[in-house]
């Protein structure tokens, strides 16, 4: 299972590297926390991550946070690698002891791993908060709320989320 808390909860963006993917349940995981954390200078000088200058989510280690998210089964287990790839800024954790079901009693049997920012950076001046990739977690949040009838679930996201910043540019024109 793989444990999508950003641009992971929108099936766009998951059927855009796999389409290997199965069931999805809201969950909690514990001992992390969420935030605009990651930028491209985390890949390094060499870096092609993209052609403009963001701030992603990404968490971080903290025993007192916790958030929400989905577990995404994976239909084919080699379909990981594509998710790697994808997030290779990022470092994948097997969190199977430290999350549970978001409303039902339990999660099925199996291993969960999670992408890790590998760094904390802020949003800067050079490194801003995107419109469009709000757009894209939020509406995410939105369709797991919608779809398990979780009334909550999205706002639950934007409380867990911290680095919000005034570092903020509305690409949404482009």
């Amino acid at each position: 299972y793989l444990v999508g808390y950003g641009s992971l909860m929108n099936s766009a963006s998951q059927h855009r590297t796999s389409s290997f993917l199965g069931q999805e349940t809201p969950v909690w995981v514990f001992g992390f926390k969420r935030g605009f954390y990651l930028n491209p200078s985390d890949r390094g000088p060499n870096s092609s991550f993209v052609s403009f200058s963001t701030t992603f989510l990404a968490i971080v280690r903290d025993s007192t946070a916790k958030l929400n998210a989905i577990s995404i089964k994976l239909t084919k287990p080699s379909a990981i690698y594509a998710f790697d790839k994808r997030e290779s800024s990022y470092c994948r954790v097997d969190v199977s002891s430290s999350i549970k079901a978001y409303k039902s009693p339990s999660l099925p049997k199996g291993q969960y791993w999670i992408y890790v920012g590998t760094k904390k950076h802020l949003p800067s001046k050079k490194y801003p908060i995107v419109q469009s990739y709000v757009d894209l977690f939020l509406s995410g949040c939105l369709r797991i709320e919608q779809q398990n009838k979780l009334p909550g679930f999205a706002a639950e996201c934007v409380r867990t989320t911290s680095g919000w910043s005034s570092f903020w540019v509305n690409d949404r024109i482009y």
